[in-house]
């Protein structure tokens, strides 16, 4: 009997453990996503995987994420994070927005998490675009210029905690290099073929989040 409150116990403690550090750009953009049971999802930036994780337990057994990271150290504790079983159904990669090698259309979905910037948005966005099938969803979370009080604040907050992971040896990926507006982002779209559905910021626009759909011309 004790044994079997005990692990019970831990499996609580593992689904709570997982549940945590949702962020409301990260609630956010889960909603946007709205995985399907048999849908394949492409996580690009994935980090630890806790959004993969979020999102491959509404998904069925038919459902697979490719997640993906430049970070070994990230993807490792990604794995590391998600159980003995390894979450099945998450395929974890090394690699950037310039290495996914998947043919065309190959996702029903893509998530892209804090990834893009300016100096790389037309090869972002052109490989995004070769990636996704007709009408699928793309939704990106994006660092964006501190043109604000609250968003200088939050730079400099983000920046101490990135600092202190890197100071105890916890993994880390560098974040907010050459930041591109909501707006610019926003007028590219077309060129692409990507129509808006939704966007929001948070922090005073230190961060946010836009969600389009790609339509073949």
């Amino acid at each position: 009997m004790q044994s079997i409150v005990k692990s019970r116990l831990i499996a609580n403690s593992k689904r709570s453990h997982r549940s945590r550090h949702v962020w409301p750009w990260q609630k956010w953009a889960l909603e946007q996503v709205h995985a399907q049971k048999t849908e394949t999802i492409l996580d690009l930036g994935c980090g630890k995987g806790e959004m993969a994780r979020q999102l491959i337990a509404g998904m069925g057994p038919s459902g697979e994420i490719v997640a993906v990271d430049p970070s070994p150290e990230l993807l490792h504790e990604a794995e590391i994070l998600s159980g003995k079983d390894g979450e099945r159904s998450i395929q974890w990669m090394i690699g950037t927005h310039r290495h996914i090698f998947y043919r065309d259309k190959s996702f029903d979905k893509i998530l892209s998490e804090f990834v893009l910037d300016s100096h790389h948005i037309d090869e972002a966005l052109s490989e995004l675009q070769r990636l996704i099938s007709n009408r699928g969803r793309v939704v990106l979370l994006c660092f964006g210029p501190t043109n604000t009080h609250l968003a200088r604040i939050s730079r400099r907050f983000w920046t101490w905690v990135v600092a202190y992971h890197r100071f105890v040896g916890l993994p880390v990926r560098q974040f907010f290099i050459n930041p591109l507006d909501l707006p610019s982002l926003e007028g590219l779209l077309p060129s692409y073929h990507f129509a808006h559905i939704s966007s929001r910021q948070w922090l005073g626009g230190f961060i946010y989040g836009l969600s389009m759909e790609y339509h073949e011309p």
